[in-house]
């Protein structure tokens, strides 16, 4: 999402920041599913590889920022995401704005809140609505009791990492795409938190995809109090 976002000048404003998105998401799948094969194929724990493979990604995604043209180490150590690129307020900036001054509005709230809660509604349905979301589920239970149901353990596997790591995707481009000031990426060896608070907001949330939206409510307002 990064990289669109900051070198590929060539899409239209109007979409630059969509694609920029979908990027982040597809990437976020691909990452994913490295995890689902691991643990479906070589049982590897999913926690383990997921782990490194954070580091690996990070430093991978550090690479192609400094190797970017726009890039220049000498003079900055930030490359900056075009304006285009930035997920839109879509007037929510006119409703929430932070006090400082005089009632200036410069909240940095964005439709991104929107595309998360779209993303948890349409997680609710397809766990709780179809047979796929279904064998997901059965599978997380037991997956040695899943194949003797006659579902195939290992290709739901690779398909629920390859979701997660799309939903992940979604969230890291979320926050990168939509900073309050700067609009910009800087390098950095340190994996950030949000990913992690994931986590507690998971389980907060009891897991369930609408529960999620208010426990991941409560804890950034708690992140930001």
């Amino acid at each position: 999402s990064i990289w669109v976002g900051s070198s590929w000048t060539f899409l239209p404003p109007s979409i630059h920041w969509l694609v920029a998105l979908i990027m982040g998401m597809l990437g976020g799948a691909v990452w994913g599913m490295l995890v689902g094969i691991f643990k479906a194929l070589l049982n590897v724990h999913e926690v383990i590889s997921s782990i490194m493979l954070n580091y690996i990604g990070l430093f991978g995604v550090n690479y192609i920022i400094k190797i970017s043209p726009l890039y220049d180490a000498a003079k900055t150590q930030t490359v900056n995401v075009l304006e285009s690129a930035v997920i839109p307020k879509a007037g929510l900036d006119n409703v929430f704005f932070l006090l400082r001054g005089k009632f200036k509005s410069i909240s940095s709230v964005n439709a991104g809140i929107f595309i998360a809660i779209f993303f948890a509604i349409v997680i609710y349905i397809l766990l709780n609505k179809t047979s796929f979301g279904y064998e997901l589920k059965a599978c997380g239970y037991n997956r040695f009791a899943s194949k003797y149901a006659g579902i195939n353990e290992n290709k739901t596997i690779i398909y629920s990492m390859t979701i997660a790591g799309a939903l992940s995707g979604v969230a890291g481009a979320l926050m990168y795409l939509a900073p309050s000031t700067g609009l910009h990426i800087e390098p950095v060896d340190v994996l950030v938190s949000q990913g992690f608070n994931g986590i507690a907001v998971a389980l907060l949330g009891l897991s369930n995809p609408l529960g999620i939206i208010f426990s991941g409510i409560f804890v950034a307002h708690i992140s930001m109090a």
